[in-house]
């Protein structure tokens, strides 16, 4: 019996070896310091600040130990998310701070680094996802501020979608991609084309890894989040849309109120018991009569034929145009209103001509 168990003590003493020396094959070439160090008590302290504080510029810093340079913060950066592991949030925020150095410099790099986080499903990371995701979208968006910008986000919905060099069908193709694609519309051409029985916009896109140029519209659904202000009239959505589209506008938060003082705040449903509203002339103050006052309403390309949407609306286009929305009150009376609205707006097409 102490024969066996000699025996056995030795073999689980090689396995245990042969293990130990296959996770060192597989760990960053970076120095990783042992445990209980004064680094491993810091980098503790700073992974609890983090938790506390996402991206804590003080924590930040004092990772990049004062250096300035690009290259040597990337590097700071670099050693720490790859040093602890175990260390959720001082892992996460070291991964995002490579993305945002390597944003302007390596735009695809940026976008690996932002995709590690924004992909983590762990509900710990939540607050970090976010935070990828917005990075992810600002690398889409680097040139939203360009004039005429409709600021509308896309996605393909068919397989081996062709990008074009220009606006036109014959135009050189300058890459491929497959559905699904999160892209950033930068411009719109200024008329449909029908393409195989198909009529739809040209859309000069962005994708996260750099690929600019133009996608026929039937390849594409569209979604915009925006907050329309109860003082602005109508406020343009930067989506021109055609007959053959379907349009959903749901509120995400938001109150607004048609006058500060004398009505209280309501959310895009407007005023639903009109009979208990403190003024008179409510009707006369209405943009659109037979629907609540002080909801939300849209128009596409005809502001004298507006229609009512409220917390939500699915409609068809009732015609080609530019959709706008507003607060279901007449501009003259828009001055004491306050509050804004929040929307997410999505335009889907089916799926359309192969490639194009």
């Amino acid at each position: 019996m102490k024969t066996s168990t000699r025996t056995c003590a030795c073999l689980f003493a090689l396995m245990l070896a042969a293990c130990s020396q296959g996770l060192q094959r597989r760990v960053a070439r970076l120095p990783v310091p042992a445990p209980e160090t004064p680094e491993h008590r810091s980098a503790v302290d700073y992974n609890a600040r983090l938790l506390r504080t996402p991206m804590d510029s003080s924590v930040l810093e004092q990772l990049a130990t004062g250096e300035t340079g690009a290259e040597a913060r990337l590097r700071k950066f670099l050693y720490w998310s790859q040093a602890y592991p175990d260390l959720t949030y001082l892992q996460a925020a070291c991964l995002l701070e490579v993305g945002d150095l390597y944003r302007e410099s390596n735009p695809g790099l940026a976008n690996d680094y932002y995709q590690m986080i924004s992909q983590d499903p762990r509900a710990e990371l939540s607050a970090y996802r976010a935070l990828a995701i917005a990075g992810l979208t600002a690398l889409a968006g680097r040139q939203a501020s360009e004039p005429g910008n409709p600021h509308l986000e896309a996605a393909t919905i068919a397989d081996a979608v062709f990008v074009r060099a220009n606006p036109d069908a014959s135009a050189r193709v300058i890459g491929t991609l497959n559905r699904g694609r999160a892209l950033t519309v930068m411009e719109i051409s200024s008329a449909p084309v029908v393409i195989a029985g198909e009529a739809a916009y040209w859309y000069r896109i962005a994708s996260v890894s750099g690929l600019q140029g133009w996608i026929f519209g039937r390849l594409l659904e569209f979604h915009r989040r925006m907050a329309i202000d109860a003082k602005g009239g109508w406020t343009d959505t930067g989506a021109v849309l055609l007959p053959n589209q379907h349009v959903r506008i749901d509120q995400q938060g938001g109150l607004w109120s048609v006058n500060s003082d004398r009505y209280p705040s309501v959310d895009a449903s407007g005023y639903v018991q009109e009979e208990r509203l403190p003024l008179w002339n409510e009707r006369e103050r209405k943009a659109l009569r037979g629907v609540p006052f002080g909801a939300l309403i849209a128009a596409v390309g005809d502001r004298s034929t507006p229609f009512y949407i409220g917390r939500h609306g699915d409609f068809t286009p009732p015609r080609s145009g530019r959709l706008e929305l507003r607060i279901n009150e007449k501009d003259e009376f828009l001055a004491d209103n306050s509050g804004a609205v929040t929307v997410f707006i999505t335009i889907q097409n089916e799926s359309g001509t192969q490639g194009t």
